[in-house]
């Protein structure tokens, strides 16, 4: 788990019911660790985090890990890191985020369940954050599953496999084996034809159910 991906508020809210179920206010809390009750206060409300050592202190009060403390149990984790990856994209897209991360978060809320079942031992953050963010083009492109998002959804992937084809030959690797190797040029040229017939095949069948033409956007 990434220090990156520390909630400090919520180290904090963690942090202050240690400090209840203590039965110790502010200042005395803070005397175990020679630091004044201001101290605490900010830990508490987020705008700082203790050392290494007060940590696995405070932890130790509270009869948890330092883990736990830091980024709450696995459950609270996966959720965090779907919500934070969900902001992230929507910030990315200039989305409104009332309107749509309670959308992209019912519709994503699925992903938490997997972790869960595999356990914190075989979990790869990097695979969820992919897998999250792959998932979030699919509802944004998607939406409705209309003809016209559909339609253009598809277009965007071969818009997107044509600027493979590109950057094939924009590179001087590329083009010196699409000159030597012949089974590599036949696949560019096959896959480029193909590409050009699906584009093709897509607004003619937009334009038949009255969409307009997507090559004219």
């Amino acid at each position: 788990m990434k220090k990156s991906n520390i909630d400090k508020k919520k180290v904090g809210q963690r942090i202050k019911q240690i400090r209840k179920n203590a039965g110790l206010n502010l200042e005395e809390f803070g005397g175990i660790f020679s630091v004044s009750k201001s101290n605490v206060s900010k830990w508490e409300n987020g705008a700082n985090l203790p050392n290494n050592k007060r940590l696995k202190t405070i932890a130790e009060l509270g009869n948890i890990s330092v883990e736990t403390l830091l980024f709450g149990n696995f459950d609270e984790y996966i959720r965090d890191l779907l919500e934070k990856e969900i902001l992230n994209y929507i910030y990315k897209n200039e989305l409104n985020p009332s309107k749509e991360f309670p959308v992209f978060f019912e519709q994503l809320s699925w992903l938490i369940n997997t972790p869960n079942k595999l356990g914190k031992d075989f979990f790869d953050e990097k695979v969820f954050i992919n897998k999250v963010n792959y998932f979030l083009d699919i509802e944004y492109s998607l939406g409705d599953r209309s003809l016209d998002a559909l339609t253009r959804y598809a277009y965007d992937k071969l818009t997107d496999a044509d600027e493979v084809i590109v950057n094939i030959y924009d590179d001087e690797q590329g083009r010196k084996q699409i000159n030597t190797d012949e089974k590599i040029r036949y696949f560019v040229n096959e896959l480029h034809k193909l590409n050009s017939q699906t584009f093709k095949f897509i607004d003619e069948y937009r334009e038949m159910n009255n969409l307009n033409r997507l090559d004219s956007e």
